[in-house]
């Protein structure tokens, strides 16, 4: 389903203008776990 007139342009519109606001169309850095280690050296049981 897509949003048609002129509603849903101004909608649109408003998404963009906030997102670039907050940064979220930024590129994302990559992740990586090497920062991360584990306290002792085995993991707990659960039950």
């Amino acid at each position: 389903m897509r949003g048609e007139g002129i509603f849903a342009e101004q909608i649109r519109e408003l998404f963009q203008v906030t997102a670039r606001r907050a940064g979220l169309n930024l590129e994302r850095t990559p992740l990586s776990t090497a920062q991360f280690r584990r306290v002792g050296g085995q993991q707990l049981t659960l039950f």
